[in-house]
């Protein structure tokens, strides 16, 4: 009998974003791993793949999702109210939750939060057995700093580890397609010809990435072998460099073009970015930086034996590289 594994995804609602309007690196993110794990669960043919969003049908995530080829797919749903969600996810083994920040809202914390407690009440009133969450760190809580993001995720991370369900929280770390057109450490352009930097207020303090697709693979294996990580936080992690050494495997793998660490405070990082979320974004950097990265490469290793190290993925993806420079 095949497992009955639930995605409910909540995702902003609103139009595509024009070239006029960059799109929020969170939501981006959310966009990007759950489309991943969706990807890497529907492959597993012992999975019957159902996916619940709050995304519209016209949305560019639904047609990304529908590239995937779930078993069910069921979008528009109004994710705060836990008794519809309930009947949609009844019959479930595992259900997997995503939720996304929408800074167009007048309370992104409170919104997100409560649909988090919906999805978790709902889960324990149709009797899932296992509950897997993309979750953040308490940010503001840790340094006294605004990371709307990162803390809603906290909160309903919180809520769902003193519901009465087993769980497992899943903290993804920046992923190394960040470094593509898109993401947040996407190289700039500097008046030197060939020459990039990348503009993360880290100083010399490591940093933990990983790729995309083991990061689908972590969830995959997670649905195949709940028991080891039931009631447990696993924070991800492919590799951990500094900002100068990711610049210099750059250097090393894509052809004539040089890449640096542009050394740049969060306050600087904001006037660089002008999308949503921006200052939570530094404040997030400002975060990993004072020594609190709980990211584990060898909890990791056990879901993915063989993660994609970031030299390895740049030497891959060299040209994909390039191409976003052009950009």
């Amino acid at each position: 009998m095949k497992r009955q594994i639930c995605v409910v995804a909540y995702v902003a609602n609103r139009p595509d974003y024009s070239d006029a309007r960059k799109p929020s690196y969170w939501h981006l993110a959310v966009v990007k791993n759950c489309t991943a794990v969706v990807g890497a669960l529907v492959k597993d043919k012992d999975n019957f793949v159902k996916v619940l969003t709050s995304a519209q049908s016209d949305s560019s995530f639904v047609r990304n999702i529908k590239r995937t080829s779930p078993d069910v797919l069921l979008t528009g749903v109004s994710l705060e109210n836990t008794t519809p969600v309930a009947k949609s996810i009844a019959g479930s083994d595992t259900l997997i939750l995503f939720t996304d920040t929408d800074y167009e809202k007048e309370n992104p914390i409170s919104d997100e939060v409560d649909v988090g407690r919906s999805v978790a009440n709902a889960c324990v009133n149709s009797c899932v057995k296992h509950l897997i969450y993309s979750t953040q760190m308490h940010v503001y809580a840790c340094i006294g700093l605004r990371c709307d993001a990162c803390d809603a995720k906290a909160h309903i991370a919180d809520y769902i580890t003193a519901a009465d369900i087993k769980e497992t929280l899943v903290c993804v770390p920046f992923l190394y397609e960040d470094f593509l057109a898109g993401g947040a450490l996407t190289p700039r352009k500097t008046t030197r010809t060939d020459t990039y930097k990348i503009v993360a207020p880290m100083g010399y303090i490591p940093m933990d990435t990983i790729a995309l697709e083991d990061v689908a693979l972590c969830f995959r294996n997670l649905v195949a072998n709940p028991t080891n990580w039931s009631g447990k936080t696993l924070s991800l992690s492919g590799d951990k460099m500094t900002i100068q050494e990711y610049a210099q495997m750059l250097t090393d793998n894509v052809y004539s073009k040089i890449f640096k660490d542009a050394q740049v405070t969060p306050e600087e990082f904001i006037d660089y970015n002008e999308w949503d979320g921006a200052e939570d974004m530094a404040n997030y950097f400002d975060y990993l930086t004072r020594g609190v990265q709980r990211n584990n490469m060898n909890s990791t290793m056990s879901l993915v034996s063989e993660l994609v190290c970031f030299y390895d993925w740049a030497k891959v993806n060299a040209k994909k590289v390039a191409a976003a420079l052009e950009l």
